[in-house]
């Protein structure tokens, strides 16, 4: 190839790129004065709104709700606990008797305990709160209870003000100061008469609890060791 022809080609790519940043900036331009396109969108306006409703019941829940429940369970407090249930509140809560499964190897030890008919304790506030402290007891040394979230709706679509209901994951963990560690996960399906902010506040704001599966799992040890400082990095200054 001649040095003219090399040149030619050049300018001939160059000219190419210029042309498809110069569509390119007007197709830009064109899209920024239509504004946003709201045409085809695959939710409505009114599920995007019971969406967002959801998700603002969902953290005053969060804020406001659940750490009564949570600090109660660090403190071992059951009448805290039984406080913030209903006194007809209903409950149900899986046989220790009838294991799903029981596995243990290498000194790690699980267990899971799942909702059968047969088997499935039901009664009032009460049985909640034993079941759950027995359990807690357990544990060598409570670090921290958490909830989870999973879904949150209202008991009646078309009545967000009235009742609510949802999945939660409630975990509960501790470390002894040997390494040992243990946690229990209970996955409920909660429900309460409201999610204002007053009633939160007043106790008494659960009206249905019913533990449907129960993982338990120990270990004499940490399942991971720690290598950050082995590898040179300086954990302390993060």
């Amino acid at each position: 190839m001649t040095q003219r022809s090399a040149k030619s080609s050049i300018f001939r790519a160059a000219l190419a790129a210029g042309a498809l940043v110069i569509i390119l900036l007007l197709v830009l331009e064109a899209r920024h004065n239509r504004g946003p396109n709201t045409e085809g969108l695959l939710l409505s306006e009114e599920t995007r709104e019971s969406i967002w409703e959801a998700e603002r019941r969902g953290t005053t829940l969060g804020q406001l709700g659940f750490p009564s429940l949570i600090d109660a369970i660090n403190r071992n407090d059951k009448d805290a606990f039984l406080f913030e249930l209903a006194e007809d509140c209903e409950t149900g809560f899986p046989s220790p008797e009838v294991p799903d499964v029981d596995v243990s190897e290498a000194g790690l030890t699980a267990r899971r305990m799942i909702q059968q008919d047969s088997a499935y304790l039901r009664g009032g506030p009460q049985l909640l709160a034993d079941r759950l402290f027995e359990l807690r007891a357990q544990l060598p040394k409570v670090t921290e209870a958490k909830f989870y979230t999973e879904i949150i709706a209202p008991l009646a679509l078309d009545a967000p003000d009235g009742a609510w209901s949802g999945r939660f994951k409630t975990r509960i963990w501790a470390t002894a100061d040997d390494g040992a560690h243990a946690e229990i996960l209970f996955y409920s399906r909660i429900e309460f008469p409201s999610t204002t902010k007053e009633a939160f506040g007043a106790g008494s704001w659960i009206s249905r609890w019913l533990v449907e599966k129960i993982a338990i799992t120990q270990s004499p040890a940490p399942l991971f060791h720690d290598v950050a400082s082995e590898a040179g990095f300086d954990v302390a200054s993060l």
